[in-house]
């Protein structure tokens, strides 16, 4: 199991070389080559100390641990956090990489749209209540967006939407697929961002 937690609590003034002597003999299955080829990947440098690293370079290294000891489940929490556009995306793919290779990562994250890109199930937790715990592509498929001119609200019973922003001349809502057939709007696949924000703040919006 590789395990990588929010926060990064390494002595700040070790480098990465050191702090990895220390954790690599913990582990009965260390693979040296294959972590030289995540700092390679993550662009790191072993010379250099943890307070020389941006939050994002700090993720990367923790990963890099996570990732170089035959761990066949990870258990990441907020692994994306820090990271720019172009550094999650690469992210993602690796994530994606290793559940081809058979491998399970189970990670919570508050970036809606990596879950949009490489979950295979989702858990939806809301204020301690379990609202859905089922693959993804079930979840967003009981859902529907709609987006578009104001005007065109005039002709829609709007106690449909579970979610309903109108402003600046434009809307965007979300209702169920089951309703869609008593909404004259086009409708569009729900975002799983969407979604949320929709079963979070529809009550004090639709």
């Amino acid at each position: 199991m590789g395990l990588l937690f929010g926060g990064f609590q390494f002595y700040p003034g070790f480098k990465l070389k050191k702090i990895t002597s220390v954790l690599a003999p913990f582990y009965e299955k260390w693979d040296q080559a294959q972590y030289e080829e995540y700092l390679t990947l993550f662009g790191l440098d072993e010379e250099k100390k943890v307070k020389e690293l941006s939050a994002g370079m700090q993720v990367k290294y923790g990963l890099a641990i996570a990732l170089s000891h035959g761990a066949e489940i990870l258990l990441l929490d907020e692994p994306t956090s820090g990271l720019d556009p172009v550094s999650r995306d690469e992210l993602l793919d690796l994530f994606e990489n290793l559940a081809q290779q058979g491998k399970s990562i189970l990670f919570s994250t508050h970036v809606i749209s990596d879950l949009d890109k490489c979950a295979d199930d989702i858990v939806y937790i809301q204020k301690g209540s379990l609202l859905a715990a089922e693959p993804l592509a079930r979840f967003r498929d009981r859902y529907i967006a709609f987006d578009g001119e104001s005007s065109l609200l005039e002709k829609v019973d709007q106690s449909h939407f579970l979610y309903l922003h109108d402003h600046g001349g434009r809307f965007q809502a979300v209702a169920k697929k089951e309703d869609e057939a008593a909404i004259p709007l086009s409708s569009r696949k729900a975002t799983l961002e969407e979604i949320m924000i929709a079963l979070e703040r529809g009550k004090e919006e639709a």
